[in-house]
């Protein structure tokens, strides 16, 4: 351990132990490959991929509470989950009521976004990753290489920065669905910190290495129904087991005529997830 104990700066010092954790959090990738190249025995895990979604919180909350709530209720949040028909799971993470969209680059040349939400959820948006699992046989390609899956993101990464020019790539929600090109409409709630610019997000994941079945993946054709025309979509990683939590993609979306959809049993959890918590 250089630098640690009571000696002096820059002193190294050598702890015998039997299990060692390393809890090196976010953005660890050059530790991953320290680890590599020093004959440690690494195993590939599955993450996440997809898209992070942003709304108008008002439209989130009326959809939760009803268009006439008596009460004064909290930003609501919600989750989603569907599992498609070859078994892959789908499913909202990291919802971020009243939040922001971040630039939450670690790389140079490379762009990622996450979500955030300040204490008083007052942004007037409401984001989150829209995700489905992928395993290594997905992004390994046929390599042994059990850091094939950081390649995969850097790939992903790289691509969003250069579809963006270094700014947050934005694609309205229709278009990311129909893969039309998006010109630059009105938000009345576009809560981003960093740059963004309207660019071809759904092209980001063109020539990747990626599951089947990707239209019934996109975000809007489950029980989130009568998603607004316009909207905003970059892509998202959600590495699970990787000590990397960070996003490729966001969406935006604004409200439209007709109202959300999701299903009864889930509101009554969702009033009760929402609730503070004395």
């Amino acid at each position: 351990l250089s630098g640690s104990g009571d000696g002096a700066q820059g002193e190294t010092v050598f702890l015998r132990a039997g299990q060692i954790v390393l809890a090196i959090g976010h953005s660890a990738r050059d530790t991953f490959s320290m680890l590599k190249n020093s004959r440690f025995l690494l195993t590939p895990k599955a993450f996440a991929v997809g898209v992070r979604i942003q709304h108008s919180q008002d439209q989130i909350d009326r959809a939760l509470y009803g268009e006439k709530c008596p009460f004064s209720m909290p930003p609501a949040p919600y989750k989603l989950t569907h599992r498609a028909s070859d078994g892959r799971g789908v499913y909202s993470f990291c919802m971020c009521p009243g939040g922001f969209v971040v630039n939450a680059s670690s790389e140079e040349g490379h762009l990622a976004v996450n979500g955030m939400s300040f204490r008083d959820r007052g942004s007037g948006a409401a984001n989150s990753a829209i995700v489905v699992t992928v395993s290594p046989a997905d992004y390994s390609n046929g390599s042994a290489d059990p850091l094939a899956g950081l390649a995969f993101q850097r790939q992903l990464e790289r691509k969003a920065y250069l579809a963006g020019d270094g700014k947050i790539p934005v694609q309205t929600f229709a278009d990311f669905r129909t893969g039309r090109g998006t010109e630059a409409p009105a938000f009345d709630k576009a809560c981003f910190c960093g740059e963004w610019t309207f660019a071809d997000v759904r092209g980001i994941s063109r020539n990747t290495r990626r599951p089947r079945s990707k239209k019934e993946y996109l975000p809007g054709r489950g029980r989130l129904k009568d998603s607004p025309a316009r909207a905003c979509c970059l892509p998202e990683l959600n590495p699970g087991p990787l000590p990397r939590c960070a996003s490729n993609a966001a969406a935006t979306l604004r409200q439209r005529a007709g109202k959300a959809s999701i299903p009864a049993g889930r509101v009554q959890d969702m009033r009760a997830e929402s609730r503070p918590r004395l």
